[in-house]
């Protein structure tokens, strides 16, 4: 078929449609109803008061529950378990013992630095006594020096007495009153109150002398109270030390709560935890007065 034979068809069609629309516009016009000649159908309508109101959205989720804290506790002193006090389950209370290690080592460290602080304060009462021995040879020095100064004293005065008697009486040996006896009486007594007096200087010095050394001697057994004093505080904080390692061996529950894990039995070996992530707790304690829900959102 031939391309002018398909073009001759295809105008068949579209003729016959133009006759068609011809036709519809020439003839009777379709009828259309009046809205205003129908009645509407009765509608109910219902009137609400504003309210504000909170919209509640609830979902349900899995979710766990925990203590509110939890506290692991782990071996501070190495030693055997003696004793347990508590299993999984159990309540505590805040102090209560969980555990008992037994740490004898420490325990002999304690009985023997007792021993020392005991010695200790033996030399604290000997340094004591020391000091008040020193006190009273100081008093006696003093004294010493109180009579040697009165003796002194005593000694320059006859001295002054005995050179006044001894001018007096050289005048009157030159005046020719008394005899030359007399003036060698008088001379030897001068000389002889001389001597004392020296004899008293010499004394008063020497017991000068003794009360410095007195003095010294008191402040020495001073000191080594003090020294020793301070020895026994060093005792006292070293075996406060030792209290504190020995407190170790108790294991107390931090808070009120209940145990939910035990990774102990009696007698085992436990050591000083260093490295609390390689090794298991010996316990968990659970604080649940009040607890922690964790859900997955």
């Amino acid at each position: 078929m031939t391309r002018k034979r398909i073009a001759a068809l295809m105008l068949i069609p579209l003729s016959l449609f133009v006759a068609a629309i011809g036709c519809e516009k020439l003839g009777d016009a379709p009828t259309i109803a009046d809205p205003a000649s129908e009645t509407p159908a009765p509608r109910s309508v219902f009137t609400v008061k504003v309210q504000t109101k909170t919209i509640e959205r609830t979902s349900t989720q899995p979710a766990t529950v925990h203590g509110f804290h939890e506290a692991h506790s782990y071996a501070k002193a190495s030693g055997y378990v003696a004793q347990l006090k508590v299993d999984i389950g159990s309540k505590v209370s805040a102090g209560d013992i969980l555990a008992v290690i037994d740490i004898p080592e420490t325990v002999a460290k304690y009985q023997r630095e007792q021993a020392v602080l005991k010695r200790l304060a033996a030399s604290v009462t000997q340094a004591a006594a020391q000091v008040t021995v020193a006190k009273a040879m100081l008093v006696a020095a003093d004294s010493t020096r109180q009579q040697a100064l009165a003796n002194e004293q005593k000694a320059d005065a006859q001295l002054k007495a005995d050179e006044a008697e001894h001018n007096r009486v050289s005048d009157l040996v030159e005046q020719r009153a008394v005899a030359d006896r007399l003036l060698d009486e008088a001379t030897n007594r001068r000389d002889a109150s001389h001597a004392a007096k020296t004899a008293a200087t010499a004394t008063t010095a020497a017991a000068a002398a003794y009360v410095d050394v007195a003095k010294a001697k008191q402040v020495a057994a001073e000191a080594d109270l003090e020294a020793a004093l301070a020895d026994v505080e060093v005792g006292q904080r070293q075996l406060e030390e030792i209290e504190v390692l020995m407190s170790y061996g108790q294991l107390r529950s931090p808070f009120d709560g209940v145990v939910i894990e035990r990774h102990v039995e009696l007698g085992d070996l436990v050591r000083n935890s260093q490295n609390t992530v390689a090794t298991k707790p010996l316990f968990i304690i659970a604080q649940v007065d009040t607890v922690r829900i964790r859900v997955a959102i």
